[in-house]
């Protein structure tokens, strides 16, 4: 019975049979930062989470992750131009 299940482990951990992709911790640390980010963290509190010793490191590293602030940026100062005040972080009025 043992070999048997020796016989399955390996056969299922062969390369073909892998249908699950391999996660790293680095791939991890990124959907920390990314789920933070989407959920509205500034660049500081990322940057505490992520124990940069900089900002300017996490910007250098997950600036990508920030190209929607700019959306947000350009609604709040459009709804305060117009008197509207700032809209919702998800860009909802």
């Amino acid at each position: 019975m043992g070999g048997e299940l020796i016989d399955h482990i390996a056969f299922t951990r062969q390369p073909e049979y892998q249908t699950f992709p391999t996660i790293t911790p680095h791939d991890l640390r990124r959907t920390a930062a990314s789920l933070a980010v989407s959920a509205g963290a500034n660049v500081k509190a990322v940057q505490r989470m992520l124990g940069h010793a900089k900002a300017s490191m996490t910007l250098d590293v997950y600036a990508d992750l920030f190209d929607e602030d700019l959306d947000d940026v350009a609604a709040n100062l459009d709804a305060a131009i117009r008197g509207g005040g700032s809209v919702a972080a998800d860009g909802g009025g």
